[in-house]
């Protein structure tokens, strides 16, 4: 294996590497951590060895890359959950199952997962609580409760939770879910979105009034066109909430027929229904490309339609139903075929995760869907004791061509940053990707301080009229800083 850059063995030993109970190394080298993992996931098949050599052949040279889940738990012994993301269950909107749900989520977390809740199920404040005689204090307040829990656990390894918590845009508690972050000390273990509905976009352009309803009861009306303008506020200071656009999330998954889906994984990439669950592993493009430009996706779905002729399809499939999905019907015909014949394991097979320190890991390859931030930058990395380290780093497409070409050699002009590309380049890209991912992308549009207020807010209409399933923006701020730095010039 070739010599990989400091910070790369350093996110290994830190994160992945496998140690025993005083700290000492289990894992020699990085090509151990690979074998581990791959006879822990051969453990299950009949000819282990051969599944063993075939998983460890993907992993060799960061070809494939477990999501972190994976590297760090597979093989380890430890009670730990392999799978990256969850959303909980629906929240009934009862004091005892509530606290019962945040049991649950505690236990989740504790064994490294991420998780996701939607918090529209649970009655805005103020609404009476006829069973004791008082009035409700409403979604806001249980999300503090699930953050202060948050807070206490540490996922396995040195990774933090996360949680993402939704609520729908006709919510009673809305403007106060909108607001909720401009507390710098609130609710800092989550992520918020909004879950916008075509309905509610259109009352925006048609500055309609909307309803804020709960269990069939009006509580408010206003004007769509002013809580549009509130979300866009608060996303223009702080960068949150995100939005959702979850019509579309719902009207374009393949299960549609059997599941409702109404909150993400804690990056937005992975849209699931409650007590739904996803793995996460990302293909290295720079490793293994042969055919650019001839999608991911295709190739994805004939190796499920495989595994659905040796194993069998996943339980809920059901052929009539699935094929007549929106997304399903955009397949190639022969792949239409396969499912017909064979089924198909696995319901939905592609996202895109942000993938931060796995890319990192893997020599400092390109992060998911995010341009390049800088060719060379500074980051600030979390380390176990809490505190936070600063390390040099380079990008991998970078440093390749510097060998190639020499240190002076001006690069070419499809060597694009963060930092030179519009809001529009980013939603430009987004849209041209979702049309071939399955469930979701996780993509932030990084946004110049300097922008209008009205040409931000066109971002979000953009990332809507051109088939986005959400948007995400970030634009620096005094509130939630920045992690990654680049030198002036």
């Amino acid at each position: 294996m070739a010599q990989i850059a400091a910070i790369s063995q350093q996110i290994w030993d830190m994160k992945y590497r496998l140690k025993d109970e005083a700290g000492r190394p289990v894992d020699r080298t990085i090509a151990d951590s690979w074998n581990r993992v791959a006879t822990a996931l051969a453990s299950v098949e009949e000819d282990q060895e051969a599944w063993r050599e075939r998983f460890l052949k993907c992993m060799q040279n960061f070809r494939y890359l477990p999501a972190g889940r994976i590297l760090a738990g597979a093989g380890s012994g430890r009670k730990v959950t392999l799978f990256n993301c969850f959303v909980m269950g629906t929240i009934p909107d009862d004091m005892s199952a509530i606290f019962e749900n945040l049991r649950e989520a505690a236990l989740t977390m504790q064994q490294g997962g991420g998780i996701g809740y939607d918090f529209s199920t649970i009655r805005p404040k103020g609404a009476p609580v006829h069973s004791v005689g008082s009035d409700a204090s409403g979604p806001l307040s249980f999300m503090d409760v699930w953050d202060a829990m948050c807070r206490t656990i540490m996922s396995a390894g040195s990774r933090r939770g996360a949680m993402m918590a939704t609520l729908r845009c006709d919510h009673p508690d809305i403007l106060a879910f909108v607001d909720a972050k401009r507390d710098p000390g609130r609710l800092r273990m989550f992520n918020l979105s909004v879950l916008v509905t075509d309905a509610f976009i259109r009352a925006v352009r048609e500055d309609a009034p909307w309803q804020l309803v709960f269990d069939g009861v009006v509580y408010d009306n206003i004007q769509a066109r002013d809580l549009w303008d509130r979300i866009m506020r608060a996303t223009y200071a702080y960068a949150e909430p995100g939005v959702i656009f979850i019509d579309r999330i719902n009207a374009r998954n393949n299960l549609r027929y059997c599941e409702e889906i109404r909150a993400t994984n804690p990056c937005g990439e992975q849209p699931l229904p409650p007590y739904g669950a996803c793995l996460l592993g990302s293909v290295n493009l720079a490793r293994l490309v042969n055919n650019p430009f001839q999608e991911l996706r295709r190739s994805a779905y004939l190796a499920s339609i495989d595994i659905a002729a040796e194993k069998g399809a996943f339980p809920l499939f059901d052929a009539e139903a699935y094929l007549a999905g929106e997304s399903v019907a955009e397949l190639d015909q022969d792949i239409r075929d396969g499912i017909a014949h064979f089924g198909i394991r696995n319901s939905l097979l592609t996202s895109i995760a942000p993938t931060g320190t796995i890319s990192l890991y893997a020599d400092n390859v390109s992060s998911g869907l995010e341009p390049v931030f800088s060719f060379s930058y500074s980051r600030n990395i979390l380390m176990p004791d809490g505190t936070r380290r600063e390390e040099q780093v380079s990008d991998y497409a970078y440093r390749l061509y510097r060998k190639m070409f020499g240190e002076d050699t001006p690069l070419p002009d499809y060597f694009v940053d963060a930092q030179s590309l519009s809001p529009s380049d980013h939603i430009a890209m987004q849209s041209a990707v979702q049309k071939y991912v399955d469930s979701s992308i996780s993509k932030t549009i990084n946004c110049p301080e300097d922008i209008s207020f009205e040409a931000f807010k066109d971002i979000y209409m953009k990332a809507y009229d051109t088939g986005c399933k959400g948007c995400t923006t970030y634009r620096p701020n005094d509130i939630t800083g920045a992690v990654l730095s680049v030198e002036p010039k």
